[in-house]
């Protein structure tokens, strides 16, 4: 989560993507590098599509993250095999 959250806010927003492409691009190269990982990196990436408006900072972006795999894994029960039952979590 840590890693897919700055991954796609720094390619949005410092390297000028856009947020949608930068998403994409981190959850592809999840897939490739640590398929078993991907589905928690490109959940992840969906918190640092969020607005430099919002979370102005790195730092934010890495605590909204933390606390989005906080969040995920303690409802983990919950949602059993359920991967898209993750996006409404955000």
């Amino acid at each position: 989560m840590l890693i897919g959250g700055v991954a796609s806010y720094t390619l949005a927003h410092d390297v000028g993507l856009g947020p949608v492409v930068a998403a994409s691009l981190v959850g592809i190269a999840a897939h490739l590098v640590a398929p078993k990982l991907s589905t928690a990196v490109y959940t992840g990436a969906f918190v640092g599509m969020t607005s430099d408006l919002l979370l102005l900072t790195h730092t934010e972006v890495l605590l909204a993250s933390l606390t989005s795999g906080v969040v995920f894994y303690l409802t983990k029960p919950v949602f059993p095999g359920w991967a898209a039952s993750w996006g409404p979590l955000l």
